[in-house]
C-alpha cells in the first residue's frame, strides 16, 4: 500500500495555485489541496494536515508560525533575491526552495525529499550562493573548518547531492555572517 502525501499548494497567483495543484493531483503518491493565499491559515492547516505547504515568497510571509503548522513548507521560486531566500530559510524555516524552471518529475522528488526530513535546494541557487562566499572569502579570515566546507562544496561534495541537511545551510550562514554578508 503506497502512503499518501498530502500538499496544500497555495500561491499569490490562484491561477497558478490550480495548475500546480492539478499537476500534483496526476501523482499516484499525492493529494493535492488547493487553498487560496487569503485563506491559509492555521486553522486551515489544522483541517488539511498537510504533508507540505507548496507557495511562493509573498504568500510564505502570511504563513503562520511553523509551530502551530507542522507542515514542512517548500519554497518555488518564482523570482525570489537572495536576500529572500536568506530570510525564507533563516526566519520562515522553510525546508526547501524549488527552482520555478523544474520540471513536473523534480518538483515530486522535491516533495518527496523534504516530507523525508531533508532540505532541498536546487543546484542553481547553491551555485550561486557558493560563488558570493568564494569571492568574498577571499578578503576575509576564515577558520579551517569554514574553508574546508566552502572547499568541499566548490568541488561538489556537497552540492551534487541535494540532500543537503539544515546544519549545511545553517553553517553557510554562519560564514555569510562572519564575512559580514
Amino acid at each position: 500500500m503506497k502512503i499518501e502525501m498530502k500538499i496544500v499548494v497555495s500561491f499569490s497567483n490562484n491561477l497558478v495555485s490550480k495548475g500546480l495543484t492539478s499537476l500534483l493531483t496526476l501523482d499516484e503518491g499525492l493529494r493535492a489541496f488547493n487553498v487560496s493565499s487569503a485563506s491559509l491559515d492555521r486553522a486551515a492547516l489544522q483541517e488539511i494536515q498537510p504533508d507540505v505547504v507548496l507557495t511562493d515568497f509573498s504568500t510564505l510571509l502570511n504563513l503562520p508560525p511553523a509551530s502551530s503548522a507542522p507542515a514542512r513548507v517548500l519554497l518555488l521560486d518564482t523570482g525570489c533575491s537572495k536576500d529572500e531566500i536568506n530570510y525564507a530559510f533563516m526566519f520562515k524555516d522553510i525546508s526547501g526552495v524549488v527552482d520555478v524552471n523544474a520540471d513536473e518529475q523534480l518538483l515530486t522528488k522535491a516533495i518527496k525529499t523534504v516530507v523525508g526530513g531533508r532540505l532541498w535546494i536546487s543546484r542553481n541557487s547553491v551555485r550561486e550562493l557558493l560563488a558570493e562566499l568564494r569571492e568574498s572569502a577571499k578578503s576575509r579570515d576564515l577558520s579551517e573548518r569554514e574553508k574546508r566546507l566552502l572547499n568541499e562544496a566548490e568541488w561538489g561534495y556537497i552540492a551534487d547531492s541535494l540532500d543537503i541537511g539544515k546544519t549545511f545551510y545553517s553553517y553557510l550562514g554562519k560564514i555569510r555572517k562572519t564575512m559580514g554578508l
